[in-house]
């Protein structure tokens, strides 16, 4: 009898420790990048009288989710689509162009409106969740009389609308 109260004790002081309790915290994260990354690099025609066309190239990485459809598009300062000028006092003083191709035929606007729709002149391609580079050509155009010596810069936007 005496072993069976034993034992009974045992099991019931052994209830009692296994009663107690402690806990923490279980951190769970997920992270979803952004859906799409944009770089891009400046364009130099250099320095010059630019009495003769002058060309130059740049490029913009383009990092867009796997499979997502997007368009590219390049604005202007100056708010006239698809025209570029290098402006002092409301005057176009040098004027120049973007375009997508190394012939020089195929502008590069901003007319980019949704990822399935354009006017032809953004460039358009499908994410593959890494960098993708795009060339813009750029072309200053000769112009007939003197410019003014000093630096001219104009500041555009790149738009990816997907």
């Amino acid at each position: 009898m005496k072993r069976l109260a034993l034992m009974a004790g045992l099991v019931i002081s052994g209830s009692i420790l296994l009663a107690a309790e402690t806990t923490t915290t279980l951190q769970v994260s997920a992270t979803v990048p952004e859906a799409v990354t944009i770089t891009a690099h400046n364009l130099d025609f250099g320095t010059g009288s630019y009495t003769q066309e002058t060309t130059a190239t740049t490029t913009i990485e383009v990092t867009v989710a796997n499979g997502l459809n997007y368009l590219i598009g390049i604005g202007s300062s100056n708010g006239q689509p698809d025209s570029r000028c290098f402006n002092t006092g409301g005057s176009c003083l040098l004027e120049y162009e973007l375009y997508q191709d190394d012939a020089y035929t195929q502008l590069w606007g901003d007319s980019c409106t949704s990822a399935g729709t354009h006017s032809g002149t953004c460039v358009n391609g499908t994410g593959t969740g890494s960098a993708q580079t795009y060339t813009v050509y750029g072309k200053l155009f000769g112009i007939p009389s003197l410019v003014p010596a000093g630096t001219y810069t104009d500041t555009l936007t790149v738009t990816v609308v997907y």
